[in-house]
């Protein structure tokens, strides 16, 4: 089955933004004060790269390359900006509102690329996992119970 070239982009542009997602929970995790917070970026991070690789496998089965982290340039907007900015921040509650607010923009990649209509099943079964591992994530950080873990 032959994929739009937009899917392709899109795959492209959700692979970039969780490699940069990945890179923001290193991050927060390396100036967080909190064991309760470290743990929970740690845990973001950890989840995050195991469904990179999982996408990967996925995409390379229907024979839809992904370029690699390093040359992607289609993903040039803000919200990568945003998250390199983070780590500026003063506060933990400042930072775990930032992250909530990206967490929340993430969403509209995975539910844009999940209206294709030409997306393989088992692609799509994934984006969906992800997605609502995501939405979980941000209920904890919309009650602000990251001490739960």
């Amino acid at each position: 089955m032959k994929h739009p070239d937009r899917i392709f982009d899109k795959i492209n542009n959700l692979l970039k933004a969780n490699y940069e997602a990945e890179k923001t929970y290193a991050e927060i995790f390396k100036i967080a004060t909190s064991e309760s917070i470290k743990k929970f970026f740690k845990e973001r991070q950890i989840i995050t790269h195991q469904f990179n690789r999982e996408l990967i496998h996925e995409i390379n089965k229907h024979n839809i390359i992904p370029k690699s982290a390093s040359t992607l340039n289609s993903y040039n907007n803000n919200k990568l900006e945003k998250g390199k900015d983070i780590k500026f921040l003063n506060g933990e509650h400042l930072i775990l509102f930032e992250v909530f607010k990206l967490k929340n923009e993430s969403l509209d990649l995975y539910n844009d690329l999940l209206l294709e209509m030409s997306l393989p099943l088992s692609i799509c079964k994934a984006l969906v996992k992800q997605r609502d591992n995501i939405q979980s994530a941000i209920h904890i950080l919309a009650r602000d119970e990251v001490h739960v873990y």
